[in-house]
Parts: C-alpha cells; structure tokens; sequence
C-alpha cells in the first residue's frame, strides 16, 4: 500500500492546441484573415476594426443604420428591412421587402415575391422571376471588397 502513495503519477503531456480556423474577408479593409471556427466576432489583423462573423437572419421589421458580417445576410419573406447599407463577405439572399444599399463579396439572391430597391455591388447577381426591382446601379463582376 505504501507503495501506491510513494509512486510519482506521470503528469499529463500539455502539447499544441490544434485550433481550427476558416479564412475571412474583412468588410472594412478587405484584406484576408485567419480565425477559428468558433469565434463569433474579432478584430481585423490589418486594419484593428472589430468584425461580426456570425449570420444575419432578418425576420421582421428594421429600419435604418448598416448591417455588416462576415457571413451571410439573408432577408426572410415577411422582414420589410429598409438599411443604409448591407454588407456580407459571404453571400447575400433577399426574399422579402429590402431597401438600401448592398455590397457582397459573393453571390446576391433576389428570391421570387422578393421587393428591392436600392443599388448592389457585387460579383454575381440572381434574380428569380417573380421578383419586383426597382432603383440601380448595378456593379456585377466587381470584387467590392478587394480579395
């Protein structure tokens, strides 16, 4: 017995963490940047702006100010959202009423019953049939945050 407690127990061996981490875009410098997966906001590298990365998912009603992620915004069919801006890294999908301004790193979806007004810049555009647009310009093919 006195044999257990004299026994020196071998410590656990502390190595590195392996930290999984997902490239973004960041919407106020547009340079790359490197973070984990379950970091819900941080600050850019380059430009030490603090960054949104979680989605946005718009049910009901929002007037003014600006949204901003470096996910994805989506505007649900029954949200009558009217903003300065939108800006996403990601994607952008409109399915309801949206008025304002939208910048995208990635593809903007214009759903079916969809209301938009406003401008959009972004490298690729969708628009289902069905959908009412009104306003411009605009800028497809365009990298609108600098990758």
């Amino acid at each position: 017995m006195l044999d257990l407690l004299t026994k020196r127990r071998s410590e656990p061996r502390l190595g590195p963490v392996q930290v999984q981490t997902e490239a973004i875009v960041c919407y106020h410098c547009g340079r790359m940047s490197s973070v984990s997966t379950r970091a819900m906001s941080t600050a850019c590298e380059h430009c030490r702006k603090p960054l949104d990365l979680h989605d946005i998912v718009m049910k009901s009603p929002r007037w003014g100010g600006v949204l901003c992620t470096c996910g994805r915004i989506t505007i649900t069919r029954k949200a009558r959202v009217q903003a300065k801006m939108a800006v996403a890294s990601l994607s952008v999908d409109i399915l309801g009423r949206f008025q304002g301004l939208v910048i995208c790193g990635g593809p903007v979806t214009i759903g079916p019953r969809a209301d938009f007004s406003g401008a959009v810049w972004a490298p690729t555009l969708h628009i289902e049939p069905g959908a009412e647009i009104k306003g411009g310009p605009f800028f497809i093919g365009v990298e609108p945050l600098g990758r």
